[in-house]
């Protein structure tokens, strides 16, 4: 596969500059490129990728399993910890 003679961060800059306002026609003759390469970067790199927010979904969705494991873990640790003061309390 051919490398790109622009970096992702010029690529970012072009997407960004489409995005303020500047036509994509007057870009991609600025720059040199087809506007089907412009549409095909943004594509790959522009953050609303959907594929990125499914997985930005399931990321999401585990972090609050995971907190509510922690939460339940605290939970059961206040209440043994409850039980041994009482407990080591009524031997005293």
């Amino acid at each position: 596969m051919r490398r790109s003679k622009f970096s992702e961060s010029q690529i970012a800059t072009v997407i960004q500059r489409v995005d303020d306002g500047m036509p994509v026609a007057d870009i991609c003759r600025e720059i040199g490129i087809s506007p089907a390469t412009y549409y095909n970067w943004r594509k790959k790199y522009r953050e609303d990728n959907p594929q990125d927010s499914a997985r930005i979904r399931e990321l999401e969705a585990e972090i609050l399993a995971l907190k509510k494991k922690v939460a339940m873990l605290d939970l059961d640790k206040a209440m043994l910890q409850d039980a041994v003061r009482r407990r080591s309390g009524s031997a005293t």
